[in-house]
């Protein structure tokens, strides 16, 4: 594998190149690497990087379940928190169906269209 025989070991993307300085850093597979706020990486768990930001959307929509906000308050709520959260990450990298779906379920309850836990 060319992977671990040459590029790891020698830090050499050629035999006949200088090694790649130490700040470098080579990613081994399975490894993820943020750049610019992507996660890349040769067989990485795609729903990796969204376990952070749905912990964060639920802390967030837990602490606007406690108000009593009107319906123009209940869309703002779903605007910033669920798409000011996830747009970003979800542009650069994708969002794996599994995570699309925890998240329209639970920006539909938290609008109150399925249960009401902003009231």
């Amino acid at each position: 594998d060319y992977r671990s025989t040459c590029g790891i070991l020698t830090r050499r993307t050629n035999p006949s190149f200088h090694p790649l300085e130490d700040g470098i850093t080579i990613a081994k597979q399975g490894q993820m690497v943020r750049f610019l706020g992507c996660f890349i990486g040769n067989g990485i768990d795609l729903q990796g990087p969204w376990r952070n930001i749905l912990d964060a959307v639920r802390r967030k929509a837990a602490l606007w379940s406690k108000k009593a906000l009107s319906l123009t308050g209940k869309c703002m709520v779903v605007l910033s928190i669920y798409g000011g959260m996830t747009q970003y990450l979800s542009t650069v990298q994708g969002m794996p169906e599994q995570v699309e779906t925890e998240l329209t379920g639970s920006s539909a309850s938290s609008s109150g269209t399925a249960t009401a836990n902003i009231s």
